[in-house]
């Protein structure tokens, strides 16, 4: 039978070398396939995936404007961490509880929540870009179940807490965040879309240096951002590289008309 062709597979056939999308049909081995769809494999041989199962109890937010939700690892914990009209809400797997762990703090008009989990922390930003620093909102930064407090190094040191933002990435042990104003000269400049800045690498003794922008705002050519050419960012995220140290490739910016590396 032809490989990646759409006749049905035996029972008995052995596919123990499991399903693969990133190599072309006809190079696949013998005990590869294509693409499967409501199948199971187990010991190499093939059979009807079973119906999904309910495995969360207790889980329940507000009705309202959904803004997005975000599968959050730390600690040996899962967490569901949802966003409803601004409010933070974070469900815990091994407990079952759903808890608001912050109130009004992002936009409830926004269009969506962004995510990113920068090493044991979760960080969660509201999709809008107002006219004036002051007007967009900080952050939610989240500390497993509690929200990690960075009230007052935002005020008295805002440009070293970590940045208003939209789009974010973290890789490289480093986060990344799509800005719309740059701290210069003791003041907040606008920038065009399509700037993004780079935080501090990651202390394995001291976690919370992944929140810490003291050093970045100023020491990388001056401070400023790195400028993607091709209007606003839409998303961010590492490519896959297998021959690197820590499996991740380059940052890839995928903008309004374009994408950069």
């Amino acid at each position: 039978m032809p490989r990646g062709s759409e006749y049905p597979l035996s029972i008995k056939e052995d596919i123990s070398g499991g399903m693969s999308l990133r190599i072309a049909a006809r190079l696949l081995p013998a005990n590869r396939f294509r693409f499967g769809e409501n199948i199971l494999v187990r010991r190499g041989l093939i059979d009807t995936a079973p119906a999904f199962e309910t495995s969360v109890t207790g889980y329940s937010v507000p009705a309202g404007k959904y803004q997005g939700s975000f599968e959050y690892k730390a600690g040996g914990v899962i967490r569901l961490v949802t966003v409803v009209d601004g409010n933070v809400y974070v469900f815990n797997r091994t407990t079952q509880a759903t808890s608001l762990v912050s109130s009004g703090q992002l936009s409830a008009t926004a269009r969506q929540a962004h995510f990113a989990q920068c090493d044991k922390y979760c960080v969660i930003q509201d999709s809008e870009e107002p006219a004036t620093w002051a007007e967009k909102a900080w952050p939610v930064i989240l500390d497993g179940d509690a929200e990690y407090d960075q009230s007052a190094l935002r005020g008295t040191n805002p440009e070293h807490a970590f940045p208003k933002g939209t789009v974010m990435a973290y890789g490289q042990f480093r986060p990344f965040v799509a800005v719309r104003f740059v701290y210069e000269n003791a003041d907040w400049r606008d920038v065009e879309p399509g700037a993004f800045v780079a935080g501090s690498g990651l202390i394995p003794w001291r976690p919370e240096s992944v929140l810490d922008w003291s050093t970045e705002s100023t020491y990388w050519n001056g401070g400023g951002a790195i400028m993607a050419p091709y209007g606003g960012i839409r998303s961010m995220t590492f490519q896959s590289g297998v021959q690197s140290g820590s499996g991740e490739g380059p940052l890839l910016v995928l903008c309004e008309d374009g994408a950069m590396s």
